[in-house]
């Protein structure tokens, strides 16, 4: 941003007629162009300080209006895309919201405020759609289907796939007003991967009175799900739990 900074200035001082359309080039392709809203309140473009404010409107319009359409572009996309993927584009998108709030905030502009608040509960809505929803029963089937072995690397790939979108969903959360669903969703996923797996772990060999080798398999994908949703502290401590009942 420093080096853009420099340049604009530059760019302002010999021919600010051009610093327009380089802005929307930039704004464009930024992951948070936010920022480069906000370093225009330091760079001297040329022109009145009037000229500078009506140019972060409209910049600010057309960058509120790029992430409604790749909001809508996300939302056509969804079937062909990984949750790891998803869950990426939903907090890159997120970025670029929050990074343009305050201008937007500062502008005291109604109908773009309106329209950021829209965009948000869009990207909200769709976490929940395509992330959040389901993600109990996919990745519990991953895990726990008798049809799939526990040493399936693809599988278990799934499975850490589905809980890590799952945990980036969490730290979206709080800013798309979705915090409720998802804290919901992972206390459910992880009642259900701990009673299963403790389900699991009852399945001993009649001969040696042992926990299958399966099981044990199945215990360890389970906990590096658990490290990924709750942390290590808490799969070291259903480790310690579910090694006793081994015993």
């Amino acid at each position: 941003v420093d080096t853009i900074k420099t340049q604009l200035s530059e760019l302002g001082r010999e021919f600010p007629r051009l610093t327009t359309p380089v802005l929307l080039v930039l704004t464009s392709r930024m992951k948070r162009p936010g920022d480069l809203l906000k370093m225009l309140q330091e760079v001297r473009l040329g022109g009145t300080p009037q000229d500078k404010e009506g140019l972060t409107k409209d910049l600010s319009g057309i960058v509120v209006g790029n992430l409604l359409r790749q909001t809508s572009d996300m939302d056509r996309n969804s079937q062909s895309a990984s949750s790891e993927d998803l869950a990426a584009t939903a907090e890159r998108l997120t970025e670029g919201l929050n990074s343009v709030n305050d201008t937007v905030l500062n502008l005291k502009d109604r109908e773009m405020s309106r329209k950021v608040d829209g965009a948000r509960a869009e990207i909200g809505d769709f976490v929940k759609r395509t992330i959040v929803a389901d993600v109990d029963r996919t990745l519990i089937t991953s895990l726990f289907s008798p049809e799939i072995a526990a040493s399936a690397g693809d599988q278990v790939k799934k499975a850490e796939q589905l809980a890590l979108a799952l945990r980036k969903s969490a730290k979206l959360a709080p800013h798309l007003g979705i915090k409720r669903d998802v804290d919901s969703k992972i206390a459910e996923v992880r009642k259900q991967v701990e009673r299963e797996t403790e389900a699991a772990l009852r399945d001993r060999d009649q001969r040696t009175g042992l926990v299958s080798a399966e099981a044990q398999r199945r215990m360890f994908n389970s906990l590096r799900v658990i490290e990924i949703l709750a942390g290590s502290d808490e799969a070291e401590r259903l480790y310690r739990d579910w090694h006793k009942r081994m015993a």
